[in-house]
């Protein structure tokens, strides 16, 4: 089964879903029972809307991204050419990339909320991804 150049690791809706229906309800309930109708109007759009922001960033986003390039977490870039070992550890609150870098730094990333089926997928594709691109042994003398 030949590697694929892309595979992208996405979040769970569930989360985004379940905070936007709990804000319209919110909102709801202070529009439609309180006296304060124009302060709610004002705050419960803007709660919706980042809401709805919230969802479409779990939709488009990936949370990790493995190319030919490297590893792309939303936030941070590491290229294969500067990893030298890559390790992945599941915890109770998600996945700890653990990344030594060929110039001796050294840098933890955490995903939370990553489901563990996801992970095994996502360790052997760091796996297959990083023989496939890494950078060739040179022997030196």
């Amino acid at each position: 089964m030949p590697i694929p150049d892309v595979k992208k690791y996405f979040e769970t809706k569930r989360n985004s879903v379940f905070s936007l229906i709990l804000t319209v309800t919110i909102f709801l309930l202070l529009i439609l029972f309180t006296e304060y109708r124009e302060w709610s109007l004002r705050i419960g759009i803007f709660a919706a809307l980042f809401g709805l922001y919230k969802l479409y960033k779990v939709i488009t986003e990936p949370q990790v991204m493995l190319d030919a390039q490297g590893v792309h977490f939303r936030t941070v870039s590491v290229y294969w050419k500067d990893i030298r070992r890559i390790i992945l550890t599941f915890e109770k609150t998600g996945v700890r990339f653990h990344v030594d870098f060929e110039n001796g730094k050294k840098m933890t990333e955490a995903i939370d909320n990553f489901p563990l089926f996801s992970y095994f997928d996502l360790k052997m594709d760091v796996r297959s991804f990083k023989k496939k691109f890494r950078k060739k042994f040179v022997l030196k003398q």
